[in-house]
């Protein structure tokens, strides 16, 4: 049995898979980019509360 006599018995239409099809590139590009977000945070936070003042006191961040 095809995929498209599969999906029209489990009552999705073709045109709909179809709409699927079009849009997984797209999704895919999104998730890369929110992917590469995380990480560009996780590595900024990283460096932010990494950093100790000369003083040694602890950085009060709600005051800068």
């Amino acid at each position: 049995m095809k995929t498209g006599e599969l999906a029209e018995r489990a009552g999705v239409s073709r045109r709909l898979l179809r709409h699927y099809e079009e849009q997984r590139p797209r999704l895919s590009e999104r998730i890369e980019c929110l992917r590469r977000n995380r990480s560009a945070i996780a590595d900024y936070l990283h460096t932010v509360l990494s950093i100790k003042p000369a003083n040694g006191d602890p950085i009060e961040w709600d005051r800068l």
